[in-house]
This record gives structure tokens, sequence and C-alpha cells, in this order.
């Protein structure tokens, strides 16, 4: 993930590079080495480990809640872990502390207002969560704790970007996928569209780590039953090459405040491939 340590709507502006994995970060030379000329913070490495019982994690308040008037306490479980800060003149990790990246973002207020989640809302999740197994919801947790526990919103920050995944192609090239939920479009074009600061990201990141870039769908029937249909891949400049002439649409929120702006191009059903 690529972290603005300013306010700004541009992912790579006075950014940092970090990932939070359990593997080591010796496995990451190569990304890393291509990171590092988008983030002019410094590239960090979060070393995790989960094979101690959850329950037996320490805990920490990581920002001040508010909530009815007053104070809560909100105290998070975190597994023992290590920091690295890779230099890319030598192309080695070496140890730091979590606050060397912390330090980075200043204060923009004391505390965050604990939002109401309606019994209803919590169950879902919990229904939902139990086809899961516990070592996926851990790594999704920690993952989690750092971007939302300790770069929280109390500190001013810049647009994230995140990589979905990278992976092998046959001939051992990196490549990067862009992977989202949709269903096809209602107005013509009838397609899967991708907001266009996305699409420019993408062109950026392929760039800097000479990775070919895939847009790849979950296909779903419609917006309110999300039941899975295919998958469905395109590689990025042909979607580029596609959307060229389509029209500006204000896309949907996702995971965007329901005030914000997205425009959007779709690009037709039809020249997405069926990923078997």
């Amino acid at each position: 993930m690529f972290l603005p340590a300013v306010q700004t709507g541009n992912p790579f502006e006075e950014a940092i590079y970090f990932t939070c994995s359990e593997a080591p970060p010796s496995e990451f030379v190569g990304i890393y080495t291509s990171a590092s000329s988008l983030a002019s913070k410094g590239s960090f490495f979060i070393q995790y480990d989960t094979s101690s019982h959850y329950a037996d994690w320490e805990r920490k308040q990581l920002f001040q809640s508010y909530e009815n008037g007053q104070f809560v306490e909100q105290l998070f479980p975190i597994p023992p872990f290590k920091v690295f800060r890779f230099k890319p003149a030598t192309r080695e990790f070496s140890p730091c502390l979590i606050t060397d990246m912390t330090a980075m973002y200043a204060k923009s207020k004391d505390f965050l207002k604990k939002k109401y989640i309606p019994a209803h809302l919590k169950n879902h999740f919990m229904h939902k969560f139990l086809q899961f197994s516990v070592k996926s919801l851990l790594k999704l947790y920690v993952e989690r704790l750092f971007f939302d526990g300790y770069f929280n919103l109390t500190r001013a920050r810049g647009a994230p970007l995140d990589i979905d995944t990278f992976v092998r192609a046959k001939d051992g090239g990196l490549c990067l996928l862009e992977i989202k939920e949709k269903d096809i479009s209602k107005r013509d074009p009838r397609g899967f569209g991708m907001d266009l600061r996305r699409v420019e990201s993408l062109s950026i990141l392929s760039a800097a780590f000479s990775a070919k870039a895939f847009y790849v769908v979950r296909h779903v029937n419609n917006q309110t039953q999300r039941q899975f249909v295919d998958w469905r891949i395109i590689d990025l400049e042909q979607f580029k090459s596609q959307i060229a002439y389509s029209p500006t649409v204000e896309g949907g929120t996702g995971m965007r405040s329901a005030s914000s702006h997205n425009p959007t191009r779709v690009c037709r059903f039809e020249y997405f491939t069926l990923l078997e």
C-alpha cells in the first residue's frame, strides 16, 4: 500500500510504501526495489507473527474514542511484529520501529467518534465470517490493524492506494491484478467500469514495476443478491483502449465517501475473457 504523509488525492505524493506479511522481507526485495521509486518518504515492511493464540496477544489503545459525551477505552489485540526499512541503494532491509513510520503523519484530531453499529448488521457479518478460517480472518484483521489502528484517521494522511495482488505469469514475469466484484452496468455500454483515477494509478504502477496489469472481475448477478456468476479478466492496456471513447459517468461509491466524485468509464462485457 502507498500512503501519503500529506492530505492529497495523489497516492504517490510524499508517500510511504508498506506491506504487512508473515513472510520474511527478503522475499520482497525485487518488489521493493521497484516500489521505492514511487515512495519518496521511504519503504517499510511489517512482519507479524500469528503463531501464538490471539487471546494471548498484547492489547493497546491506539487512539482515543469518544462516545455519548465521554472517552471510552478501546483496546486492540496486537500480535508480535517487527518493522524493517528498505534501503534501495543496497537492496537491504534494516530493522526500525513502528514509530519511524507513524511519526511522519501529523496528528490532525485528538479522538475519533465511536460509530453506532446496529446489532443486525454486526450479526450479519459475523454469520458471513463463519465460512472463513480463523487464520484467514486473523490475516485480514492484522492488515487492517496497522492501516486503521496505527495509521488511523486522527492523523493527517492522503488518499491511500493498495495493490490487490501480485502474481507470476507462466513465463515468470510479474503481474498486477486489480480485483473487483461487479454486475453488468444497466446502461450502454453494458459491461464493467473502473474509476479513471484508479486506471491512471494502475498505469503508473505497471510502469514502475515493469509488470503487466490486469483487471479481474468477480461477476455477480446484481447489486442486491450478489450471486456469483463467473470470473472475467482483461489486460489493462486493452481495457484503456476500449474505454477511450466511452462516456464518462459517475461511478458507485464503493469504499469511498457517499459524497465523493468518481468519474468512471465502462468497457463492454464482450471484451472481458472468461477466467477458468
